[in-house]
C-alpha cells in the first residue's frame, strides 16, 4: 500500500513540474496543430472500448423522461437529468430499475424553483442540485434521497447554469449581469468549507467574449472525479481544474477557429471551427471532437509521443453495424473504466439502421426501433 501511495505522489510531482516547465507557445501543456494533420476516414468506438452493455431504463409513472441533458454513474447508480421537459433528477440502478426522484419543484425546504444541473460528492455520498431560480445549491443524500441542507450562492447578480464538484469545492459556470455585468469571468470556484469564492477564465480572453448561457452539458468533462477538464463553446483551449490551480491544458491550433462571432452568425450557422466535445482521456491518449461547418471531426492525441490523428467520421460500431451513428460519451468514470451514453430509440429508423450482431438485448432493441416507442436507452461502454 505504501508503495502505491509513493508512486501516486511521484506521478503528481512529475505532472506538476511538467505543467509549469514545458508549456509551449500557446500557453497550454499540450498543443495539437490540426491543420497540419492528414485526415483519416473513420474512427470506430471499438478502437477504445472492448464491449458495451445495454441498460433499459424502467418505464414508471414517476420516472417519465422527455429528454436527457446529462447522465452520471456512481457506485450502483445511474443518474438521469431531464432539464427541459420533466425538470427532474432521477436515480436508477445499474440495471435500469427506477429508485427515486431527488427533490421536487416548490418553495419549501428541499424544494427547487428551476434546477439546471447537478453533481456528486463521492466521498460523502451526497448530491448537489443547482437551483438557478433561487441561486441556491441544494444538498441531498445519494442513498436515500433525503434533503440535507442548502447553500446560498455568494452573489446576487449572477446567473449560474452548470455545476461540478472536486476538492471540497463547487465549480459553477456563471454569467454576471446588473451591477456586476462588467465581470467577464466564466467560472466560479466556491469553497464549501470556508464560503470563499474565486472567479476564473475571462470570456474576453478565452471565449471570444461570449457570455450567454447556452445550456448543454458539454462544458465540464468527466465531472465526478479528477481529472477535471473544462471548455466553453468558442474556446479552442481545454482547461485543467486542479486543487490549487486552473490552467490551460490542451489547445487546438487551427486557422479555422474564429476570431469573432456575432449572435446572427451563430444563429445562421457557423462556417468556422468551434465547440470541443466528447472529451476523455484514456492511458496516453486524449480523445475529443469539434465542429467545423456541418462536420464534426475527431482528434486523438498521444501525450507521450505528441502525435495526433484526425478523423472525418466517428462511428458507433459497438451499437450499430449499419447506419452512421456518432458515439456520444456523455460521462466517463475513470475509476471503473466505463463510459456512458444514450440514444432516443425513435431517432433511429429500423430501415436505415441495423444493430451490431454482438449487442446484448439486440432483439428487444430491434422491436423498439420498429415501433413508435420513445424509449431512451443507456449504453455502458467498457474501456479496453
Amino acid at each position: 500500500m505504501k508503495g502505491v501511495v509513493l508512486i501516486v505522489i511521484c506521478f503528481c510531482l512529475f505532472f506538476s513540474c511538467r505543467s509549469r516547465r514545458d508549456m509551449p507557445e500557446t500557453g497550454a501543456l499540450y498543443t495539437v496543430d490540426v491543420d497540419g494533420l492528414k485526415h483519416r476516414d473513420t474512427l470506430y468506438a471499438s478502437s477504445f472500448f472492448k464491449n458495451v452493455r445495454t441498460v433499459m431504463l424502467e418505464e414508471h409513472d414517476d420516472a417519465l423522461i422527455g429528454e436527457i441533458q446529462w447522465i452520471q454513474a456512481f457506485d450502483s447508480y445511474i443518474l438521469i437529468f431531464d432539464f427541459v421537459i420533466a425538470q427532474k433528477l432521477l436515480v436508477f440502478d445499474k440495471n435500469g430499475k427506477f429508485l427515486r426522484q431527488i427533490g421536487k419543484r416548490g418553495r419549501g425546504p428541499g424544494e427547487y424553483i428551476q434546477i439546471t444541473d447537478f453533481c456528486i460528492d463521492p466521498e460523502r455520498r451526497e448530491i448537489y442540485l443547482l437551483d438557478a431560480g433561487s441561486r441556491k445549491v441544494l444538498k441531498y443524500s445519494l442513498d436515500s434521497g433525503e434533503y440535507i441542507s442548502s447553500i446560498n450562492l455568494p452573489k446576487n447578480d449572477i446567473n449560474p447554469s452548470l455545476i461540478t464538484y472536486a476538492y471540497d469545492r463547487l465549480y459553477l459556470k456563471i454569467k454576471y449581469y446588473g451591477q456586476l455585468a462588467g465581470n467577464d469571468n466564466l467560472l466560479m470556484e466556491f469553497d464549501i468549507k470556508t464560503g470563499k469564492y474565486t472567479d476564473h477564465i475571462s470570456s474576453k480572453k478565452w471565449n471570444l467574449n461570449w457570455k450567454p448561457n447556452i445550456y448543454g452539458r458539454y462544458n465540464f468533462f468527466s465531472s465526478q472525479q479528477p481529472p477535471l477538464r473544462y471548455a466553453e463553446l468558442f474556446m479552442n483551449t481545454v482547461f485543467a481544474i486542479e486543487k490549487d490551480s486552473i490552467y490551460p491544458y490542451l489547445t487546438l491550433k487551427t486557422e479555422n477557429w474564429p476570431q469573432k462571432v456575432t449572435e446572427e452568425e451563430y444563429d445562421r450557422g457557423l462556417t468556422k471551427a468551434y465547440h470541443i466535445r466528447n472529451y476523455f482521456e484514456y492511458e496516453d491518449y486524449i480523445h475529443l471532437q469539434y465542429d467545423y461547418r456541418l462536420y464534426r471531426y475527431t482528434v486523438v492525441y498521444n501525450k507521450t509521443t505528441n502525435e495526433a490523428e484526425i478523423y472525418d467520421f466517428s462511428q458507433n460500431d459497438l451499437v450499430f453495424s449499419k447506419g452512421h451513428s456518432i458515439p456520444e460519451y456523455y460521462y466517463v468514470d475513470y475509476q471503473t473504466s466505463k463510459a456512458y451514453g444514450f440514444i432516443h430509440v425513435f431517432n433511429f429508423d429500423a430501415g436505415k439502421y441495423e444493430l451490431a450482431p454482438g449487442l446484448d438485448r439486440r432483439e428487444e432493441l430491434s422491436e423498439l426501433m420498429k415501433s413508435d416507442n420513445e424509449r431512451i436507452v443507456v449504453f455502458e461502454y467498457e474501456f479496453k
